[in-house]
């Protein structure tokens, strides 16, 4: 008999980005609309959507759609990646690491925008955008490096990846 115990399973360290993942998926979405709703209240989506317009307010706002859509895919991708998570499918590694990317990306590019105020989206710290960045790094290396990842995401795999080895 083998007692050893085998590292596998949404245990230990896996369930901090399971909760993330069901905590993402209503969130972004909630997100989202409470912006609208305060740029509504302080009369700046009447600003950008009036025909008197400045050409700096024009920027904002396709800036600001294109924010709204980025954040639009992220909670799609957060969809896929709960299916692939919660079934252990082979593929969630890989997945997670795309959408941490993702968020990498879209976080900077919110920065950035909010920096030159070009966005209806903003950072009030830098330490937000810099946790934020260290907390996704840190969980790619733990996905790419944990036993108990590739240990737990197994499932679905087809025969052809067995025999390569991925």
């Amino acid at each position: 008999m083998n007692n050893k115990k085998t590292l596998e399973g949404i245990k230990g360290w896996l369930i901090i980005p399971g909760i993330e993942i069901i905590i993402s998926i209503p969130g972004l979405p909630f997100y989202i609309l409470t912006i609208i709703i305060s740029a509504n209240r302080l009369g700046i989506l009447n600003d950008l959507f009036s025909s008197s317009t400045s050409f700096y307010s024009i920027y904002t706002l396709i800036f600001s759609i294109s924010q709204i859509l980025c954040m639009g895919i992220l909670t799609f991708f957060y969809f896929y990646l709960a299916y692939l998570f919660f079934s252990k499918d082979y593929r969630t590694p890989k997945c997670y690491i795309v959408v941490q990317l993702f968020n990498i990306i879209i976080s900077i590019i919110f920065y950035i925008l909010s920096v030159f105020e070009l966005s209806l989206f903003s950072f009030s710290k830098e330490t937000e955008m810099i946790i934020s960045l260290v907390y996704s790094v840190i969980w790619i290396v733990y996905f790419i490096t944990s036993v108990r990842v590739k240990n737990t995401f197994i499932n679905n795999k087809p025969d052809y990846a067995n025999i390569v080895g991925k």
